[in-house]
């Protein structure tokens, strides 16, 4: 990891004196010495538009050996942090968040809401804020996190020569268990399943039957597909949804839990448990939208594109949808698309802009012949975030009504149990292949010398080992770089018992390459018998304490044997087509 930073920072060095045009600010920077240059006439206004967080903060100043701690205003954006001297004062300076790598709260002085941000060269001085509350530090830490990561963003896309870069973007998710979950069923069970969903992306663990307690220790990836780099990852939730298996009927929701992705924004994972809240199964919402906003001082044009991944809210397994969009007290409607999740509507709208309403209300219902149209989800937008003349297009989430009490309270107060899940937001820029021969370089040396070393120092094996085998399956190399790390395995494991059974590079390498070759030949082979058997949602059980009353297990038996014997048989025709 130390190899590729500093492979990087040596090809972004930056000239002495360079211009840097940021959307908002044009300025002249002079690194040795350190003025403000081109930012003089900077005032709190100016950076209305582009403020990530605003509010006031005690800085640390040392003078000699006694420190002393002024009031600033604090203005961060998203590559800069401005500090003045009041809300309506002077620029008393700034940070630019290229040059910044660590925030964090370990501090040898200040107060208990104390927080440090520290350089990426020796020899810069770090820069020490209080906040007014442990809440406020910790919102503090994210935001300029956040501006750090954009800031290295957009060093990684000045580095490269040419505009063929790639996105990689991801969330890890294990879905580890609940507890304490309602009964829906007969003879107080559940047949608990959950779901993930993130954006038009979505998970579903398999159902542990007749048990209001199940583990699932079940692990998976979500690829965000996200189009032109517009996912911004604060503008989603992921949806956390426990339902119950039912065979004749519509699987019942058992409880939801809407965790903001933000929380995943400094890229470390998330572990814990999520109290589970009530929702009807005609609130669920699932996908996400894909919308256009232009606003001018008189004017506010809306288009919508189109939706994936929509909820199903008809028997037939489809919906009907169309967009309902809402601004001061005016309301315009899109066509109706029948029978379709993923709904192009290309629909546009206009409204005159009242600079006192700031809330512009994007709905999508299901339209029904019979009835009022089912609500599908919407999204709430800050006119206030758009900056006017110019063009915004985004992908985001749409989202739930705010829940409302009902008159006793008490299907608030109900205790409707616990999901615990681990989460993991990954967000990878890929630069051309010639930015990173020198690493390359390094890696592909006789021994594997640099990879060993990785290795012994790295806490995620899996992900380092994920991405070496990828790289030199990409050269033709992987069978050499297996032999070489499998040698090594050899030599250095102290006992033959616990030979590739430990959390080494070499044995998670040899399990990344065996789902890589193997991964489409099992899908090949399975994949259809599988969606046969979860598209009947027929019980198989023969244990008699687990099944119920009026379960012929004679039948289940035979049903069981027939189904193993089918897929059995599955797997011995592809004994042809088995990866070499």
């Amino acid at each position: 990891v130390s190899c590729i930073f500093t492979l990087l920072k040596t090809q972004s060095k930056r000239s002495k004196n360079h211009q840097y045009l940021s959307g908002y600010l044009w300025a002249m920077f002079d690194d040795k010495k350190g003025r403000i240059v081109g930012f003089e006439h900077t005032k709190v206004s100016n950076l209305n538009g582009f403020k990530v967080k605003d509010g006031y903060l005690q800085k640390w100043s040392k003078k000699g050996p006694i420190g002393r701690w002024t009031k600033k205003w604090v203005v961060v954006t998203p590559d800069h942090i401005f500090y003045f001297d009041s809300k309506e004062g002077e620029l008393d300076g700034y940070l630019d968040m290229n040059k910044y790598e660590k925030v964090d709260d370990e501090l040898k002085h200040g107060g208990k809401y104390t927080f440090n941000i520290t350089g990426n060269t020796t020899g810069m001085k770090p820069f020490t804020f209080d906040a007014e509350s442990e809440e406020e530090k910790k919102d503090w830490i994210a935001k300029c996190k956040e501006c750090i990561r954009y800031g290295a963003k957009r060093s990684l896309e000045r580095v490269s020569s040419t505009k063929a870069m790639r996105y990689h973007m991801s969330l890890y998710v294990r879905i580890a268990e609940a507890k304490n979950l309602i009964a829906a069923d007969i003879g107080n069970a559940s047949d608990p399943y959950c779901v993930v969903q993130l954006g038009a992306q979505s998970v579903r663990s398999t159902t542990v039957y007749k048990n209001r307690n199940p583990m699932w220790g079940e692990e998976y990836l979500i690829k965000v597909h996200n189009r032109g780099n517009d996912f911004v990852l604060a503008d989603h939730i992921v949806n956390v949804t426990v339902f119950d298996q039912d065979v004749m009927t519509n699987d019942d929701i058992l409880g939801a839990v809407d965790i903001p992705a933000k929380l995943l924004s400094n890229q470390q994972p998330l572990e814990q448990w999520w109290p589970l809240k009530p929702r009807r199964r005609s609130d669920f919402v699932q996908g996400e939208i894909l919308y256009e906003i232009e606003k001018t001082p008189s004017e506010i044009k809306v288009k919508i594109i189109e939706a994936r991944n929509l909820a199903a809210k008809d028997p037939n397994g489809f919906s009907d949808p169309f967009v309902q969009v809402q601004y001061n007290k005016e309301s315009k409607k899109s066509s109706t698309i029948k029978k379709n999740l993923n709904p192009v509507w290309n629909y546009s709208c206009s409204f005159k802009n009242d600079p006192a309403v700031t809330e512009l209300k994007i709905v999508v219902k299901d339209w029904d012949l019979v009835g009022s149209p089912d609500f599908m989800g919407q999204v709430i937008l800050n006119l206030n975030s758009f900056s006017n003349g110019k063009k915004l297009t985004k992908w985001i989430s749409l989202q739930q009504k705010p829940s409302k009490p009902s008159k006793s309270g008490d299907s608030l107060k109900k205790d409707l149990g616990e999901v615990r899940l681990k989460l993991k937001y990954t967000e990878q820029l890929i630069l051309p292949v010639s930015n990173y021969e020198l690493l390359w370089a390094l890696v592909d040396r006789e021994g594997h010398t640099v990879i060993n070393a990785l290795g012994e120092v790295s806490l995620e094996k899996e992900s380092v080992a994920n991405t070496l085998v990828h790289l030199f399956s990409s050269k033709g190399k992987q069978i050499e770089l297996l032999n070489g790390l499998s040698k090594q395995e050899v030599v250095t494991t102290p006992s033959v018992g616990v030979l590739f059974r430990g959390n080494s590079i070499a044995t998670k390498s040899i399990d990344v390459f065996m789902k890589l070759i193997g991964m489409e030949f099992l899908q090949g082979v399975l994949k259809n018998k599988i969606r046969e058997i979860c598209s009947q949602k027929r019980s198989y059980e023969v244990d008699p304490n687990k099944a119920d009353k009026s379960t012929n297990i004679t039948e289940n038996q035979k049903a069981l044997v027939d189904l193993v014997s089918s897929v059995l048989q599955l797997i011995i025709n592809s004994a042809n087509s088995t990866p070499p």
